[in-house]
């Protein structure tokens, strides 16, 4: 086929191929090669790399680039698959806009869970049925036993230090002071309930950076040696590396919370 060289359209006549292109510098097995008609690719070291088809769609790492404007192909996922963004003096950001859904959509489109990650570690899930999982949400949930089959109170508000754990993620809680800080600001849920006995009554609390809250739960027996459950959920505000505990008090020191299953704890980052 003979080339054609004109000053209104170029060089035209060779279409080229992959391993020798219509267009190459000294390296005969890299440059521009025009695949099929109305399309056009770019080969380096004799493979396809990139293709834009006939209805302007762009392929990387695949020759049949249909299911969207970019599509970014490879064989096994690793950190230099993909699109990458780099800010040198201010943040990578990543904006998606639609002029006519009124909403930018990232995800998926195919059966497959959507993954968030940060410092190479998935941090956040959503699977494909919407579940949304947060493996590394700062949490901790436990309870308190003793050598003694109780744990007798104070008249004064006593910090509640559970030495069990369910869980305890990032490892904010300290299982032998019973404070737990918080990694980050944000908001964080307390949830703590007890089985109280021998009582007239009860109170809990929660401390914030050592100072106590106002009464959240109050359960009283009329005087009688009785047991009964007390128990609140409240969320707090906090900054980062402030403190949380939980607290209860009794009157006159003379009741006990009763141990193991009968007495829980849980604090958590919630948003």
């Amino acid at each position: 086929m003979p080339i054609t060289i004109s000053g209104s359209t170029g060089i035209a006549g060779v279409d080229g191929s992959a391993a020798t292109p219509a267009v190459q510098g000294t390296d005969a097995n890299t440059g521009v090669v025009f695949p099929a008609a109305d399309t056009v690719s770019i080969s380096t070291g004799g493979s396809e790399r990139m293709r834009v088809d006939s209805s302007g769609n762009v392929g990387i790492g695949t020759t049949n680039p249909t299911s969207g404007k970019l599509v970014i192909s490879g064989s096994s996922v690793t950190t230099s698959q993909g699109i990458r963004l780099v800010g040198d003096t201010a943040d990578a950001r990543f904006i998606c806009e639609s002029a006519t859904l009124g909403a930018g959509i990232i995800g998926t489109f195919s059966n497959h869970s959507q993954l968030i990650y940060t410092n190479s570690t998935e941090r956040a899930r959503i699977d494909s049925s919407g579940r949304f999982t947060t493996p590394f949400q700062p949490r901790f949930s436990g309870y308190r036993t003793d050598a003694a089959p109780n744990w007798a109170g104070s008249s004064a508000a006593t910090t509640f230090a559970a030495n069990n754990a369910y869980i305890n993620v990032g490892n904010c809680y300290n299982t032998s002071t019973g404070v737990f800080t918080c990694p980050v600001a944000g908001n964080y849920r307390i949830s703590f309930g007890a089985l109280m006995g021998n009582v007239g009554w009860a109170m809990l609390y929660y401390f914030k950076n050592g100072v106590v809250s106002a009464s959240l739960a109050h359960g009283n027996a009329n005087g009688y040696a009785l047991w009964f459950t007390v128990g609140y959920e409240v969320i707090v505000s906090c900054a980062a590396n402030d403190t949380l505990a939980a607290a209860f008090n009794t009157n006159g020191g003379g009741g006990y919370l009763y141990n193991s299953q009968y007495n829980y704890l849980v604090i958590e980052l919630v948003g």
